[in-house]
């Protein structure tokens, strides 16, 4: 998400896709991007597209490769790129709100089960210790 929308911004200002590109290198965290963002750099270093180095990556997502293949022949690159950005970014919401919506019930029931355990566990005694006495 970050990569794209700093490659959109940098793009859009008029930077170069080279110059660009090594901002995104030197700001990028992640080292398996880094080393990803690395080597499609040195891909268009060489002469290749921007769409076929990203292609040539296979971490890349399909949608971004295509859209940067599509791009680059209509000039709308750093436009294109910021709208990617926005997908990749509701896509990651989407999947955050998907996997705390699973989890959220089992957490529920294995609370529920142990405030069970616990009071079982004070009950019984009691109730064994109050039965002896009559």
């Amino acid at each position: 998400v970050d990569s794209t929308r700093t490659l959109s911004i940098l793009i859009g200002a008029g930077v170069s896709i080279l110059d660009s590109l090594n901002i995104v290198i030197e700001t990028t965290n992640n080292a398996v991007y880094k080393e990803s963002f690395q080597n499609v750099y040195d891909k268009i270093q060489k002469g290749q597209s921007l769409g076929g180095a990203l292609d040539s990556e296979e971490i890349f997502p399909p949608i971004l490769v295509q859209m940067a293949i599509v791009c680059e022949n209509t000039g709308h690159l750093d436009d294109t790129l910021l709208r990617l950005s926005k997908y990749f970014e509701f896509e990651s919401e989407s999947a955050i709100k998907t996997v705390t919506t699973l989890i959220e019930p089992t957490v529920l029931i294995f609370l529920g089960l142990g405030v069970a355990f616990i009071v079982l566990s004070v009950i019984t005694p009691i109730y064994k210790l109050t039965s002896s006495f009559q």
